[in-house]
């Protein structure tokens, strides 16, 4: 009876598993998971241009490596995102994007891990930049400026240049006018913008700032990091789909465990009734 029990309690981890991939996966535009190459895994066809870099070893997986040259030399090394049609009309719409990365460069010169600035609108995340340690980052619209990651608030859980992996994570909500920023689902900040307008799409890059080299913010590109997945939502995260973007495979393992042990239990129980 119990191994039944068992068995059905695995059916219903698995069941979850699927439940909450999906979580983790709706409205995905894009996803570069680097391994070995820059292809996306959506199902988009919103395929990644390598400009230079390495393939190394992920986490669990592969990744990809950019050291550009310390302080205002030329980013060489990064990876260029498609000017789709779909994924330029995000500039007046809710997104989110997720990065997950690992950095050792804690020289505050570069730090600029995503963006672009187009001349007078920008969009970039940095994983520490400008003398400030912590991750954080900023959107240049149309109609205003906002900036997130509490930059001059030290935190603690903002810092991701530790040589372990992270999640990073923004948030930007139109119907709230709000913008999220979370490392590993923790939520490092949460507010309110007054005005924004549109904010650029078109040639947005992974390793460095710009990408279309009107402006001298294209010479810091990402040091000593590397880079296991970018993921490109078509709508703001809730914070119960941010929570699930951890490799929600590591959840689902440790119930399977949970459920292994169980049967291993049952299993030494009839043994040793056994010898009696």
């Amino acid at each position: 009876m119990l191994t039944r029990r068992v068995r059905a309690a695995t059916s219903a981890v698995t069941a979850i598993a699927s439940l909450v991939s999906a979580a983790a996966h709706g409205g995905l535009l894009v996803q570069y998971k680097f391994d070995g190459d820059t292809l996306d895994s959506s199902g988009n066809g919103h395929h990644a241009t390598f400009h230079g870099g390495s393939y190394v070893a992920g986490e669990t997986d592969g990744a990809i490596h950019f050291n550009n040259p310390s302080g205002a030399a030329v980013a060489t090394q990064y990876v260029t995102i498609p000017n789709a049609a779909e994924i330029l009309d995000l500039g007046d719409a809710s997104f989110s994007f997720a990065i997950k990365y690992r950095s050792t460069d804690t020289a505050l010169q570069n730090g600029r891990l995503f963006g672009v600035n187009s001349g007078s609108t920008y969009l970039v995340y940095n994983y520490n930049a400008g003398g400030t340690a912590q991750s954080h980052g900023s959107f240049g619209g149309t109609e205003g400026t906002f900036n997130y990651g509490n930059r001059d608030t030290p935190n603690p859980l903002a810092i991701t240049t530790d040589g372990d992996w992270h999640w990073a994570v923004v948030v930007l909500n139109r119907d709230t006018s709000t913008v999220s920023y979370y490392v590993d689902a923790n939520v490092i900040s949460s507010a309110s913008y007054a005005a924004l307008g549109e904010v650029p799409f078109a040639n947005l890059t992974i390793g460095r700032f710009n990408g279309d080299g009107t402006d001298s913010s294209t010479s810091y590109g990402a040091r000593l990091t590397s880079v296991d997945e970018f993921r490109l939502y078509d709508h703001a995260l809730s914070a119960a789909e941010v929570s699930a973007i951890p490799e929600p495979s590591a959840l689902v393992g440790a119930l399977l465990m949970g459920t292994a042990g169980l049967l291993a239990v049952r299993r030494h129980g009839r043994s040793a009734g056994s010898t009696r």
